[in-house]
């Protein structure tokens, strides 16, 4: 397989550090598969009327490094690492959780 490009766009929260995921697909109007295996937490998949995959992580619970004090705020290690591999349409989602919980939304094209 053949690693694609991705566009990933990282939003922080207050409460939770959420990172998308957007996959162009080969050919978007054609059948594919989507593979994914999360290690831990829940996955959500709907369909959209659109031409790639979009996937957004989100951590269940608060990093308590990630916690404010006074006028400075620790900035800690990314809680999961999220890639895609694209071939024909077939697209591998890999997520590595470090042991942290981690949901996802996944939108699909109708098509796929």
């Amino acid at each position: 397989m053949v690693l694609i490009n991705v566009f990933a766009v990282i939003a922080c929260s207050v409460f939770a550090q959420s990172e998308d995921l957007i996959i162009e697909l080969d050919k978007a109007k054609e059948y594919g598969y989507l593979q994914f295996d999360n290690p831990k937490g829940s996955v959500n998949l709907n369909g959209y009327d659109g031409s790639m995959i979009i996937v957004t992580g989100t951590p269940r619970f608060k990093d308590k490094s990630d916690v404010e004090q006074g006028s400075y705020r620790k900035i800690s290690q990314p809680r999961f690492l999220l890639t895609a591999e694209e071939k024909e349409n077939n697209v591998l989602l890999i997520c590595e959780s470090y042991g942290n919980t981690i949901d996802f939304d996944i939108k699909v094209p109708l098509m796929m």
